[in-house]
């Protein structure tokens, strides 16, 4: 129920906020992509910026490939004029981000983590050690015996459909910010092919896609995953402080974050950094057995 947000452990009556043994790059995989890796919030702004939202209406958007319209995207931001109306104005609009991210997406992340937890521990043993792939198979498995095969099907694809789409989302945002950190850091690629961003876009977007189909050649599928994820955590460790620098920089007075939010960016940057730290390390002491940085061949030889 709730108290295994707060790693209370029903069956012993007691916290264990850590299982013994627990596989470190699993939790940090878990851990970082609660969420979705992070990247989705890392992207709020374009989106905001892409549909015409807020100061959005002057930067511009990037087109979709079909689209006859050839908006001029800028390359760096705009400050609109401090008054007293604009403020109120500003207020407005991040009212609507706050709501979107405290209501939306933070409850939903939470729904989004225990309910597979949930389901798992509701079906399998929770003594039982299950490596790798051999997850999938032993909760089809223990859900075929209770609740038939038709139970186990629907449970598969409406998994499959929400991881799908999670990565396509992960995926779009993560083309969206690498295209974004071109356009703004070259002036040779922004007027590259007659200065239409769409070009750099879909072309990153491209080669994303073209890695990901070899990829999967590379490494088992939840390797993949659990590097990828991850991966985000040293993402969010990076955008932790990359966001407090730029805010705390570039904007007004006005419009810098309070000081709960610059110690809750920093707090995020420790958080994340060190679960990436524990995942390369296998644990507080480097462990050559379960650190990532030890077992890289491993991971990715195919087994």
């Amino acid at each position: 129920g709730a108290v295994g947000f707060v790693g209370f452990d029903v069956q012993s009556n007691s916290f264990v906020l850590l299982p013994e043994g627990a596989d470190w790059q699993r939790i940090a995989a878990f851990a970082a992509y609660s969420g979705a890796g992070g990247v989705v919030n890392l992207m709020v702004s374009n989106w905001t910026r892409d549909k015409g939202y807020g100061m959005g209406k002057i930067t511009g958007y990037i087109p979709a490939a079909a689209s006859g319209a050839h908006p001029r995207l800028a390359h760096v931001g705009s400050i609109f004029t401090i008054t007293p109306e604009n403020l109120a104005k500003w207020r407005g609009w991040w009212r609507i981000v706050q709501i979107d991210q405290y209501l939306i997406f933070f409850l939903g992340a939470l729904v989004g983590m225990g309910l597979p937890a949930v389901l798992y521990v509701s079906f399998v043993d929770g003594e039982t050690a299950v490596p790798g792939l051999s997850v999938m198979a032993e909760l089809g498995t223990a859900m075929a015996a209770r609740g038939g095969v038709a139970f186990t099907f629907m449970a598969a694809l409406l998994g499959a459909w929400i991881l799908f789409k999670t990565q396509l989302v992960i995926l779009e945002g993560t083309v969206r910010a690498i295209a974004d950190l071109l356009w703004s850091s070259s002036h040779r690629i922004r007027h590259w092919r007659g200065g239409d961003v769409r070009a750099i876009y879909y072309t990153v977007l491209a080669i994303a896609v073209v890695w990901g189909m070899v990829a999967l050649r590379i490494s088992q599928p939840i390797i993949l995953l659990q590097v990828g994820a991850n991966m985000a955590g040293v993402v969010l460790v990076i955008s932790s402080i990359h966001i407090l620098y730029v805010n705390t920089t570039f904007l007004p007075p006005e419009l810098q974050p309070p000081l709960w939010r610059r110690v809750a960016l920093i707090a995020t940057a420790l958080f994340y950094g060190s679960f990436v730290y524990l995942w390369l390390m296998g644990g507080l002491l480097p462990n050559p057995d379960t650190g990532f940085l030890f077992n890289i061949p491993q991971y990715f030889s195919g087994r």
